[in-house]
């Protein structure tokens, strides 16, 4: 799953403080990924990603705060499954391969 940091960032605004990985996410961007759609292909690292589906509200997050799991809703996460395994390691930058929308590729 990735997960945009304005996730984290929408809670501490309300006040809510989680730990890193609270989310459940595998990545963390610092990019919001809810503005791409399901078909949608990154490059990171030397690994591929597709997006599959948004993640959906979860209420083991109620226990951070009852109000998180309604706050970051649009926010939550998207699934993702791996089209090319390799190696991801922090600070790799983010390629989009496709672009489910216009077929376009960029950097991120």
């Amino acid at each position: 799953m990735i997960v945009g940091k304005i996730a984290y960032e929408l809670a501490q605004e309300k006040g809510i403080d989680i730990p890193s990985c609270a989310l459940g996410e595998n990545i963390l961007l610092d990019f919001d990924p809810h503005k791409f759609v399901p078909g949608t292909i990154f490059a990171i690292g030397n690994a591929q990603i597709e997006i599959t589906k948004a993640c959906t509200l979860c209420s083991h997050l109620s226990k951070y705060d009852k109000k998180l799991p309604k706050l970051i809703l649009n926010y939550r996460g998207q699934y993702c499954k791996v089209i090319k395994s390799g190696e991801i390691k922090r600070g790799d930058r983010v390629y989009l391969i496709k672009n489910s929308i216009n077929n376009c590729s960029k950097l991120i």
